[in-house]
């Protein structure tokens, strides 16, 4: 594992105990001081008779937003972690010459629950696979994917300078660049 993506994981970790720890169940301790602060708040009430429209809006009802929006954290952080495992495989079957089990894994739906940054990897190492079993159309189509994704997205020098993907790569990236120079016009509809 990459030192960039074993802290990844750990951050992803930590926030993830981190946004647990905000949702677990209050102690009896607490409960039963929430419970005596509500007594007290309901006589205080009684005691000034206020009208029902006047009171404030019911404790319980803040702590619910705050979990929905703790869940929110939570199923992201799960999606990420997801995805990192699923790259991770993706990447490791490919480095062990296993293309077709590497294409499957980085064509998993999870992979793009990460975001952009983790299609993009996949998507490289997705052309890598196809490059190397002969796909050339394929291989050409994952980097072009990329780069729609990520126009910005390049390899680096060795990775260019291959003998198989590199100049498959040159010529997604070239018209990928041409594209966004002259981009197509809407077919006209005569009526």
């Amino acid at each position: 594992m990459k030192t960039s993506t074993l802290i990844k994981f750990i951050v992803v970790s930590n926030i993830v105990i981190g946004l647990m720890a905000c949702v677990t169940p209050p102690s009896e301790q607490e409960q039963m001081e929430k419970k005596s602060d509500q007594q007290q708040s309901n006589e205080q009430q009684s005691n000034e008779q206020q009208s029902p429209q006047s009171l404030p809006s019911s404790p319980a009802s803040a702590p619910a937003s705050a979990v929905s929006s703790t869940d929110d954290e939570i199923d992201s952080s799960r999606n990420i972690l997801a995805a990192d495992h699923a790259l991770q495989d993706g990447i490791n079957l490919y480095s062990k010459g296993q293309y077709a089990d590497a294409i499957k894994k980085l064509k998993s739906p999870d992979i793009s629950k990460g975001g952009a940054a983790y299609r993009v990897s996949a998507l490289k190492y997705l052309a890598f696979s196809y490059c190397v079993t002969n796909q050339s159309q394929a291989c050409e189509r994952a980097f072009r994917d990329a780069l729609r994704i990520d126009p910005k997205f390049n390899l680096q020098r060795s990775e260019k300078n291959h003998p198989i993907w590199g100049p498959v790569f040159q010529k997604a990236q070239s018209d990928s660049s041409k594209r966004s120079r002259h981009p197509r016009k809407p077919a006209s509809n005569p009526e």
